[in-house]
């Protein structure tokens, strides 16, 4: 219950956060920005600090997917390095504004649908920028099965059993090359009842 300043301080890496937020407030849209973060492993950390200038080739790279299309003078973009966790997170903002006509922009592909299954070329299109992202710059994929985290199921789920069950099944099939893709996991979970 204390605060404590992070150890090393974030770094501002590219953008203004004040006019950033100015130019957010000014906006009426419902979604006035977009916001993520490029994390990196441990390992992927050390390689990008003995590569100079990999981070920024990274950094180049992604707001080439995410301002696809907008001229360089009409992209805002803020970006900041933190470090205090053992590994490299670059968090970023994205105002959705197109500068010039001062229109809404959505992310690339971005259909405005919320919701689980919704959005798939927008997933898609992500899903194939991290794949390019990856093996570009040497990476480690964070959907590569080799690297999938365990299975988290609620302490309480009443599923509990059956969900390992599956899992515990799907991961085998997957182990000897029965199952490929995700057509092959909904054959065999609907043939599994």
């Amino acid at each position: 219950q204390e605060w404590k300043p992070r150890d090393p301080l974030p770094t501002l890496l590219e953008g203004d956060p004040e006019a950033i937020q100015v130019l957010c407030d000014s906006l009426n849209f419902k979604s006035q920005y977009t916001s993520g973060v490029l994390s990196f492993s441990p390992e992927e950390t050390a390689l990008i600090n003995a590569s100079p200038g990999m981070k920024d080739a990274i950094l180049e790279d992604f707001k080439a997917f995410a301002f696809a299309g907008v001229p360089d003078d009409c992209r805002q973009f803020l970006a900041v390095e933190h470090t205090h966790t053992g590994r490299l997170e670059v968090h970023y903002l994205i105002p959705r504004v197109h500068l010039e006509s001062g229109k809404y922009r959505n992310p690339p592909n971005y259909d405005g649908s919320k919701g689980k299954g919704k959005n798939h070329g927008f997933i898609e299109e992500n899903d194939a920028y991290i794949d390019h992202a990856c093996l570009k710059f040497g990476l480690q994929n964070p959907r590569d099965p080799a690297i999938a985290r365990p299975l988290k199921v609620e302490p309480f789920d009443p599923q509990t059993v059956t969900k390992r069950q599956v899992n515990r099944a799907v991961t085998e099939l997957v182990g000897s090359g029965h199952i490929t893709c995700r057509e092959d996991i909904e054959r065999f979970l609907k043939q599994a009842g």
